[in-house]
């Protein structure tokens, strides 16, 4: 099974590509465990997330830990954060 979505990051500060780079590494290792999370540059500020589990549920839940973890680490790093999903049809 497979899940998207799109971080939408961004900062004013000098050293803000870290900055970024900080949160999105901190998103992927908060799903990686039972899933399996890859993240893409789509273009500057957004960036794909797509995570790959045995079923729904458990790539469910390692989104939902990689977006809260992005979250809590890019308040932390200043960084404007915005996450929208990506829904198949």
């Amino acid at each position: 099974m497979e899940i998207e979505g799109v971080f939408i990051l961004r900062s004013t500060r000098p050293d803000g590509v870290l900055a970024i780079k900080r949160v999105l590494e901190a998103a992927k290792s908060a799903a990686n465990g039972s899933a399996e999370a890859r993240i893409y540059t789509i273009g500057a500020p957004r960036y794909k997330i797509e995570v790959v589990a045995e079923n729904y549920k458990i790539a469910e839940k390692a989104l939902s830990r990689a977006v809260s973890e992005a979250e809590r680490v890019a308040k932390r790093e200043n960084v404007k954060f915005q996450f929208q999903r990506i829904k198949r049809k």
